[in-house]
C-alpha cells in the first residue's frame, strides 16, 4: 500500500513539472523595454537600442527645421545641402527657382533671367567654415558648377508674373491708370508712395513679346489693380509672396567642384563675394546667399 501511494505522488511530481516546462517555453523569447537597465540595451532581434533609434536618424532630424539632416545620412540623400562639418549636419536647399528667360529690363538690354523664390535663400556662412556641397544624383558629373550674381529687385507673385497686362488695368492701388496705360514709366509715377512698381521686361522668345511685372517693396503686401472682364470692372487681390532676382547671363562665374570620398562633393565658393546667387543644377536653379 504505501509502495502504491509513493508511486502516485512521483507521478503527480513529475506532471507537474512537464507542466511548468511547457508554460515556460510557450512563453516565447523575453523582449527587452526601452529604459528596463535589465535588458542590457538588446531587443528581441539581438540589436541593441542605439542601433534601432540610428536606423531613423537618415530622416529629417528636427521638427522645426525638415530639411536638416544628420551627416550620418548622406548616402541616402540627393540635392543641394549647406553643409556644417563641425556640428555633423546637412541642409537641404529646397526652394527651386521659378525662372524666366529675358533679354531686357526696363531699359536695361541684356540677356538673363528673373528669378522667383518662395523662401529666403540658404545662408551659406563661409567664415564658420560651411560650405555648399551636391549630394547623389543631384550630381551631373560637371566639373564645376554655373553660379550667377543675383540682384534683389523685389517681392512678387508667381500668378502675377505672367496675368498683369498694363494695357487691360483701369486702376492700381487706387490710382487711375487707364489713360496712361501703356506707358510703364507713366504708371511708375502714378504709384509714387504705394510701394508697388512696374517693370518691362522683353521676353527672351521673341522680340515682340513683352512681360509685365509688378514687384512691392514689402514682403506679403497685398496689391490690388482693377481690369476689364467683357464689360464689367473687376478688382483683383495678390499678396506678394515671393523674393524677385535679376540675373545677367554675362555675370555667370564658375565654381569648381571638390570630390571628395564622404558621399558628397563640395561646390567651392570661396573666390565668390558674399551676396546672393543663383546657382545652376541638375535638377533647376536655387538661391544661396554667401556670407
Amino acid at each position: 500500500m504505501k509502495k502504491l501511494v509513493v508511486l502516485l505522488l512521483c507521478l503527480s511530481i513529475s506532471t507537474a513539472l512537464t507542466s511548468c516546462s511547457f508554460l515556460e517555453k510557450s512563453k516565447g523569447p523575453s523582449v527587452a523595454v526601452s529604459g528596463d537597465d535589465s535588458s542590457n540595451g538588446s531587443n528581441a532581434a539581438g540589436s541593441t537600442w542605439e542601433e534601432t533609434a540610428s536606423t531613423t536618424s537618415t530622416g529629417p532630424i528636427d521638427p522645426e527645421e525638415p530639411y536638416l539632416y544628420d551627416l550620418s545620412a548622406v548616402n541616402t540623400l540627393n540635392g543641394l545641402f549647406r553643409l556644417n562639418e563641425s556640428k555633423q549636419k546637412l541642409r537641404n536647399i529646397t526652394d527651386r527657382l521659378d525662372i524666366e528667360g529675358i533679354h531686357s529690363y526696363d531699359d536695361d538690354k541684356f540677356s538673363g533671367h528673373i528669378c522667383e523664390a518662395k523662401d529666403a535663400p540658404v545662408v551659406i556662412q563661409q567664415t564658420s567654415g560651411e560650405k555648399l556641397v551636391v549630394v547623389g544624383n543631384e550630381y551631373d558629373g560637371s566639373d564645376q558648377f554655373k553660379v550667377y550674381p543675383a540682384s534683389f529687385i523685389g517681392y512678387s507673385n508667381t500668378s502675377a508674373f505672367y496675368r498683369v497686362k498694363l494695357a487691360d488695368t483701369i486702376d492700381f492701388m487706387g490710382a487711375d491708370v487707364s489713360g496712361i496705360s501703356k506707358d510703364y514709366k507713366a504708371v511708375n509715377q502714378a504709384l509714387q508712395g504705394t510701394g508697388v512698381s512696374f517693370h518691362r521686361c522683353q521676353d527672351n522668345q521673341s522680340v515682340y513679346r513683352y512681360i509685365e511685372l509688378f514687384l512691392s517693396e514689402k514682403k506679403d503686401q497685398t496689391v490690388h489693380y482693377s481690369v476689364y472682364s467683357g464689360t464689367q470692372s473687376k478688382t483683383n487681390f495678390v499678396q506678394m509672396t515671393h523674393s524677385s532676382f535679376l540675373v545677367k547671363d554675362d555675370d555667370m562665374v564658375y565654381a569648381p567642384i571638390q570630390k571628395t570620398q564622404e558621399g558628397y562633393f563640395i561646390i567651392d565658393t570661396s573666390s565668390l563675394k558674399p551676396g546672393i546667387y543663383a546657382v545652376d543644377s541638375s535638377s533647376g536653379w536655387y538661391a544661396v546667399e554667401i556670407q
